[in-house]
């Protein structure tokens, strides 16, 4: 989990905070965290201790993850992923690896399995309900 974020003193808090919660959304998603995990904290010990040589983070060896789904592993990818509830994310100050959708498709993330789709196939959502693109809707009027 990101509880040993914990053990990496060469940060500031706000550093700390903003590590942690991209392991919160990088990690709780994903059936198999341990493979994410070696990947994403040999990232944080390079970041870490930049300039130093410490035995043992730059000479991690994580298997590539298996990404779920559509998804790709991507050694230095955005820490954001775009989805179709949250398109367009901010552009990142720093890359980690993490699983991204293929080029020119976001996460549909209104459905189970990690689906990767083009943007304009994303549904659409009206009161907790989706509907597809190009599907119509009818609403009675109130009177």
């Amino acid at each position: 989990g990101c509880k040993a974020l914990s053990q990496f003193s060469c940060f500031s808090i706000k550093t700390f905070e903003k590590y942690s919660s991209l392991c919160k959304e990088n990690l709780y998603y994903y059936k198999n965290q341990e493979i994410l995990e070696c990947a994403f904290y040999s990232a944080i010990g390079r970041k870490c201790f930049e300039g130093e040589f410490i035995r043992g983070w730059e000479e991690s060896k994580c298997p590539d993850p298996v990404c779920p789904g559509d998804l790709k592993y991507e050694g230095q990818g955005s820490p954001y992923l775009p989805t179709c509830s949250n398109p367009e994310v901010p552009k990142p100050e720093e890359t980690i690896q993490t699983c991204v959708c293929p080029q020119d498709t976001i996460l549909n993330n209104y459905v189970n399995g990690s689906q990767c789709i083009p943007k304009t196939d994303c549904p659409c959502v009206h009161e907790g309900k989706l509907f597809a693109r190009g599907e119509k809707r009818s609403t009675k009027c109130q009177s």
